[in-house]
């Protein structure tokens, strides 16, 4: 039996005893029917339906699951660490990553993953149970490489949001600032257990102000690369 043929049962047997939430299921139709036009946003509907579901347990989405156990090892391993971390989260990070292989090629994706792997194995030795990490708890060599690791994927990550590279349509203090002010945004979240929108009003007092200013660079960042 083939590798692809092993993969495909082995992940026919497990889908046997998953139930799809209801309300999952009707995401996936309403998110279909909503994203009907391009062939762009068909391919990323395909990816995202495949990722979600385990409507139909297919090689599809083998491929899927095995996108991101190529960054956490498995789903049930990162659950041990992150215990807020969904199924349906998981399958649409992998989806992600599949898109992500789609618009950047293979040598470029393999560079992407390299790092992205460093972040998220950071996040499970440093972060809490949403992912989130604490820059100002780690130790000075620890937090810069931390930053510089980050600097590296931020350019991917515009990328695969559709907007123009940080890195490039800003100063290189400019960039660095923004850096900053996405680890202060995270620090926050750690701080107040955030896992949505954060409230001013939810900010300790000795975060507020850098809180703001964080904000700030974050919103003219945002104006810069849309």
């Amino acid at each position: 039996m083939s590798l692809d043929c092993k993969v495909r049962k082995s992940i026919q047997e497990e889908a046997k005893g998953i139930v799809v939430p209801p309300e999952l299921k009707e995401k996936v139709i309403v998110q279909i029917k909503m994203n009907r036009g391009g062939c762009k946003r068909k391919k990323r509907l395909i990816a995202g339906v495949l990722a979600a579901a385990f409507l139909i347990p297919t090689t599809g989405f083998a491929y899927q699951s095995i996108m991101a156990d190529g960054i956490y090892g498995s789903f049930e391993k990162l659950k041990k660490h992150a215990g807020t971390m969904t199924l349906e989260a998981y399958m649409r990070f992998s989806a992600k990553l599949s898109e992500a292989k789609d618009e950047m090629g293979t040598k470029e994706y393999e560079v992407f993953t390299k790092e992205l792997k460093k972040l998220t194995n950071a996040k499970l030795a440093y972060g809490d149970s949403n992912g989130n990490i604490d820059y100002d708890a780690l130790s000075p060599a620890k937090r810069e490489e931390m930053k510089k690791v980050s600097m590296g994927l931020q350019p991917y990550f515009d990328k695969l949001n559709g907007h123009k590279s940080s890195r490039e349509v800003l100063t290189q203090e400019e960039f660095d600032r923004y850096m900053e002010a996405l680890m202060t945004h995270e620090i926050v979240r750690v701080k107040t257990k955030s896992t949505g929108a954060i409230k001013l009003e939810e900010v300790p007092k000795a975060y507020k102000e850098r809180f703001m200013k964080a904000e700030q660079i974050m919103e003219y960042v945002d104006e810069k690369v849309r």
